[in-house]
């Protein structure tokens, strides 16, 4: 039977249909309301407050627009706000948060402090004046700065909207890397608070750098132990952090294990060999800047989305099975879904492949002689998501064997060398966002020495090398290698130390 919108309300239905009608439109009013709403962005790490095109500032204001058209309740922001604690930055941030959100009713915005924020201040941007020259350089001077650039009164926040607590706790120990034993507490105590009133609730928590143990990418950014040893008392935590600058791209962004962690990624530059499941250094990546990436999480009682964009060109982050990050409620560890072991096992595993007439070379940098590293290029694997990235095997040629090279160095601050054990590994492009993917990829393994926590290696003069390429996926399963040879000039440049 059909029924217009029209009949129903006419009043010859009787008064009882409309009462009724009435009393559904505010329960489905009611239920939406219920729905927490959430924006969150990280290390946007600016030298000044520009919003032209590209700049992180620039797609800050486009995530806070986006935003607004989502109806959020909050807007969480997980430090490294500014690249060395800029207050003319931070008057920035806040006025273009005042812009797009307005100044009456605006969504809670609730900032915390990143190691870049505890830096010590540099004005960089000599256009402006410095309105703090010759002050005193204090951790507390800093977060001074901090929250009355901001217009905010607390950097560890602790709010309650919608029957669901959001705590956010700024790392004031190693500052913004680890808590401090009172901020710890703090942590802890709202934590056991939110749990008091609602143990099926979901609760969220937010600080800048990762919990140990808890994401791929701490093995290299060193996360804090001490946030781990609080939340994995607490199945309830969502815990978003930011620091590591992940792309959200890759599922290892997320994982379930005691709680659930969230990497933020940035609004700046990518890092991505610290994020991969194998966890090899690698060759730096061209374009890092490019990429920039949001959250928007919603909560009910049945479960909490999260959705991850590209503001590059505005698309929605799918997972290998075409849909958001999706946790189920109430937030036990029987409910979880994305641990290490179920990821494997929802995903299915579809090794890299090359396509057909793939190639793949070896170029002297710079041709000639003296030279200062071995470029590879070849066609890009194929894959159904994407390919996360190549394993690069260094055969060097001895009276017509090879042997394999089992050290790679890189440089500790750009000064101690530092020998690895680790093969080279050239990244791919998935961070430049899914619908940039290029149909190559290349790399150069730049001899001695080579740049802060990117791969290099010691060629000899004179010599034919044989370089294995093997694609791998985001979860490590690897491909079949192609080859290819090169022989190095007899001379090599050596830098000045």
């Amino acid at each position: 039977m059909f029924f217009s919108l029209r009949n129903i309300l006419t009043p010859t239905k009787g008064h009882k249909m409309k009462k009724f009608l009435t009393l559904l439109i505010l329960f489905a009013v009611a239920l939406t309301a219920a729905e927490l709403r959430l924006g969150i962005i990280s290390d946007t790490q600016p030298n000044n407050p520009t919003t032209k095109p590209g700049s992180p500032f620039y797609y800050m204001k486009k995530s806070f627009e986006k935003m607004k058209a989502q109806g959020v309740d909050a807007v969480l922001l997980v430090g490294d706000l500014a690249d060395n604690s800029l207050p003319h930055v931070y008057d920035g941030l806040r006025a273009i948060f005042d812009e797009v959100f307005g100044t009456t009713d605006p969504p809670l915005f609730l900032p915390i402090m990143g190691n870049h924020d505890y830096w010590i201040y540099q004005n960089k941007d000599k256009t402006v004046e410095d309105p703090y020259a010759g002050k005193q350089e204090t951790k507390t001077f800093r977060e001074g700065v901090f929250m009355k650039h901001l217009k905010i009164d607390t950097i560890n926040p602790s709010v309650v909207v919608k029957d669901i607590s959001i705590i956010g706790c700024s790392m004031d120990k190693n500052p913004g890397l680890s808590p401090s034993p009172k901020n710890l507490e703090f942590l802890e105590t709202e934590i056991q608070k939110a749990i008091a009133r609602d143990p099926n609730k979901p609760v969220i928590v937010f600080a800048h750098n990762c919990a140990r143990n808890s994401l791929y990418s701490d093995i290299y950014h060193g996360g804090s132990q001490e946030l781990t040893d609080v939340f994995k008392k607490y199945p309830q935590v969502i815990y978003f952090s930011g620091h590591t600058h992940t792309p959200l791209e890759d599922e290892t962004s997320i994982l379930q294990g005691d709680f659930t962690a969230v990497a933020t990624s940035t609004m700046n530059y990518n890092y991505m060999g610290e994020g991969s499941p194998i966890c090899y250094r690698g060759l730096e990546y061209p374009e890092r800047h490019l990429p920039k990436n949001m959250l928007y999480v919603t909560i009910d009682d049945t479960k909490a989305v999260i959705r991850r964009y590209q503001l590059r060109d505005d698309s929605e982050i799918l997972d290998p099975n075409g849909k958001p990050w999706t946790l189920p409620m109430p937030p036990t560890k029987e409910n979880f879904v994305y641990t290490r072991e179920n990821k494997l096992k929802m995903y299915k595993r579809i090794e890299p492949t090359w396509p057909e007439n793939a190639t793949v070379t070896a170029t002297v940098v710079p041709e000639g002689k003296p030279f200062t590293g071995i470029k590879i290029r070849g066609t890009a694997a194929q894959h159904p998501h994407f390919v996360w990235g190549y394993i690069v095997e260094i055969f060097r040629k001895e009276a017509d064997q090879w042997i394999q090279e089992t050290e790679t160095n890189y440089t500790r601050n750009g000064k101690d060398l530092i020998k690895t054990k680790d093969p080279v590994q050239i990244y791919g492009d998935h961070y430049l966002g899914l619908n940039f993917k290029k149909d190559f990829f290349e790399g150069t393994i730049k001899n001695i020495p080579a740049r802060h926590y990117f791969t290099g290696f010691d060629f000899k003069p004179s010599t034919t090398y044989r370089f294995d390429v093997i694609p791998f996926d985001n979860f490590g399963l690897k491909g079949q290698p192609i080859s290819c040879e090169v022989t190095t000039p007899a001379e090599k440049f050596t830098p000045a130390n």
